[in-house]
């Protein structure tokens, strides 16, 4: 066992992190980045491109570029939650097998362990011309509610991705960990996990060398992409009023609202008020261009999202009562993720548990801090202090070196027309003290916050979908398995996709051309290369081989049975590892086959909770009706992922028992996939 780094793979943003002479390093990209954006851009010149070179590409070619995939991994895509986010996606998301949702970009699908993969694989190879050493083994994060097939997912994508991985590991507990180590600790932490995507709020006591989680709770579809959702909804209203126009018809124009959505939301944080100009955005009668200038203030915005806000709230009261406990009996407050940053987030959270929370380690980067202290306490190895020279990447995912775009050096066609555009904005009335910076192409500033869109109102409307059919048991006694079975409006907008366009280049398929630049008042926070005097760098313990992780499981676990009731046979927030059993019978004369339909959630009854895959198993003796006992088996992991056996009572033997993890991808699939980007 070598040096292992750690990972997390985030909705919006992903950071690695390798411990060093003592002391936990995040691991920066060639240009002293230290957070890379979740996004994957498939070029029409063949290579594929991740990171900020990806996110670079979201206003050029939307349609093959891939963002906030981690929402969307292990799910089904008939659920309403999926049919909320996936008609806003501008990139395809179809049905695949099982109602597994598959990607399709540039006349490929990929399934969304792939696209994860690629991710890892770009990190991996940062790592590598960053570090000068190829390091093959890892503990990943992922979100405490996290159930089994996501957490597979995740572990598959490592795989195909090249990495061993050491340990599945839930985001606060490794959160608590980066703040944790060094000291002789006895005390009660809350850690509350607002990120991009998902929300968690997790309960942990310390006691020395051993972390405890007593309990945990959380949102998969509540981040900061909401956030930003909300100031597209109200982009789109006001440019519809004023225009007749919705901007929801042009994909370009639409990630062009979200991309400065999101920078709006991050300079509210330290602005009263922010104003965007977005150029040239669609066009009117006769090709005229419009501008689009919007105004928002931080009281408006926060009023837009306080319901959310008092959503993840609710879900610390819910925690804290599964912990027996009450903010008082708290002795820290940990905030993670980039949404902590929001004024109103941090407020709500202070008023709520009544205590100062601490921020002392960049909520971007604590995570995988965490997670490689985590590493670094079971491999027992550290990076040198003398790194060899760095080598120069693989020909895999493209990273320093990624091909460019194809360009035009001829300035786009503007068509003319009788009607005036809009009058432009007048500069000398921009915010006091502010110095307005540019937003968008060809290099977009950082920002310090960044995240991705996730529709959070009511346009557009959302088709109900029926679920799945359910898969009955009943319990012994008597348990059965049954076998699977008015002013006048102005003259409409004509879209911005309708202008003439630019003249052709000769090269292979071009880009678009690059939209206008955006502005935005304001100046972003960027945080310098070194935040040494920022934020603190954890000293990782001589003891850290000996700490203890007693995690839970976020939620129950059980079989469908007779009369549509779940049978719940792991309960929510057991400690893991953890094995339970139960006997079951089959429910028909002469039933040589069971298939048992495995469910997670709390609910009595199995619509209402989520299917997660069936195990079968055949070969019974024919028998009357109850005869035959079949035994059930679940087993849970340290990773947290679930591993589900049936037993026939009679023979001793599990016979021709398998497990169908719903989302997920079989053996054979997997390998294929290891054997395609082991050879890229």
């Amino acid at each position: 066992m070598g040096i292992a780094v750690g990972i997390d793979l985030g909705t919006t943003n992903s950071c690695v992190a390798v411990v060093q002479a003592q002391r936990a390093r995040v691991v920066e990209d060639a240009e002293g980045k230290r957070i890379q954006p979740s996004v994957i851009s498939f070029h029409p010149g063949g290579a594929t491109l991740a990171g900020q070179k990806a996110k670079d590409r979201l206003v050029i070619d939307p349609k093959n570029t891939i963002y906030s995939f981690k929402r969307l991994l292990g799910r089904k895509i008939l659920s309403e939650e999926m049919q909320n986010i996936t008609d806003e996606f501008p990139y395809s998301v179809m049905e695949g097998p099982d109602g597994i949702p598959v990607i399709q970009a540039r006349g490929q699908e990929l399934s969304l362990p792939e696209i994860s993969a690629i991710m890892l694989k770009y990190l991996r190879e940062m790592c590598t011309q960053t570090l000068g050493v190829d390091i093959d083994e890892l503990v990943i994060t992922v979100p405490a509610n996290f159930n089994d097939v996501q957490r597979s997912s995740t572990k598959v994508a490592a795989r195909i991705a090249g990495f061993n991985v050491l340990r599945i590991l839930n985001e606060p507990t490794a959160a608590a960990l980066a703040y944790g180590f060094g000291g002789q600790l006895t005390e009660k932490i809350a850690v509350y996990d607002f990120g991009g995507g998902t929300f968690d709020i997790t309960i942990i006591e310390l006691m020395d060398d051993i972390f405890e989680v007593l309990s945990t709770a959380g949102e998969t579809f509540l981040g900061g992409d909401d956030f930003d959702e909300k100031i597209v909804e109200e982009m789109r209203r006001q440019f519809l009023f004023m225009h007749r126009y919705d901007l929801g018809e042009d994909p370009i124009a639409m990630q062009r609202v979200r991309t400065v959505a999101e920078r709006i939301k991050c300079q509210l944080s330290n602005l009263d008020e922010v104003e965007a100009t977005l150029r040239e955005i669609a066009y009117g009668p006769g090709g005229v261009a419009i501008d689009f200038s919007f105004k928002i203030t931080r009281t408006k915005f926060e009023s837009m999202i306080e319901p959310l806000v008092d959503k993840s709230i609710a879900t610390c009261q819910e925690s804290l009562k599964l912990a027996k406990l009450d903010a008082s009996s708290l002795d820290s407050l940990i905030l993670v993720g980039g949404s902590t940053r929001i004024p109103l987030v941090r407020k709500k959270v202070k008023e709520f548990f009544n205590k100062e929370p601490r921020t002392e380690i960049n909520p971007d980067e604590v995570v995988a801090i965490g997670a490689a202290i985590h590493a670094f306490s079971l491999t027992g190895e550290e990076l040198p202090e003398d790194l060899p020279a760095p080598v120069e990447p693989g020909s895999g995912v493209d990273s320093a070196d990624m091909l460019e775009p194809v360009r035009t050096s001829a300035p786009m066609a503007k068509p003319t027309g009788a009607r005036p555009p809009p009058p432009p904005i007048d500069s000398t009335q921009r915010i006091p003290k502010l110095q307005k910076t540019i937003m968008g192409l060809p290099a977009p500033l950082e920002s310090d916050e960044p995240s991705h869109e996730d529709p959070g109102g009511d346009l557009p409307d959302v088709k109900s979908q029926a679920p799945p059919p359910v898969i009955e048991m009943e319990p012994d006694p008597p348990p059965v398995i049954e076998m699977a079975p008015e002013s006048p409006p102005p003259p409409p907008v004509i879209p911005s996709k309708k202008a003439p366009p630019p003249p052709p280049v000769i090269e292979m398929e071009p880009d678009p051309p690059p939209p206008p630049i955006d502005l935005v008042a304001g100046e972003d926070r960027v945080l310098p290369k070194d935040e040494k005097g920022s934020f603190s760098i954890p000293m990782v313990s001589t003891a850290a081989a000996s700490t203890l992780l007693l995690d839970v499981t976020p939620r129950g676990l059980g079989v469908a049975t007779a009369g549509g009731y779940c049978d719940q046979i792991i309960e929510r927030n057991a400690a893991i590892p953890v094995e339970q059993s139960r006997l079951f019978s089959t429910s028909t004369d002469n039933q040589v086959a069971v298939a048992i339909n495995i469910f997670q959630g709390e609910s009595r009854r199995v619509e209402q909770n989520t299917l997660l895959g069936q195990v079968h198993l055949s070969g019974l003796r024919p028998a009357q009706r109850g005869e035959v006992k079949i035994k059930v088996v679940f087993e849970i992991d340290t990773d947290g992922i679930l591993g589900v056996s049936a037993v026939n009572e009679e023979s001793g033997e599990a016979q021709d028992t398998r497990i169908q993890l719903l989302g997920g991808l079989n053996e054979d699939q997997v390998n294929a996939l290891v054997s395609k980007y082991s050879k890229s």
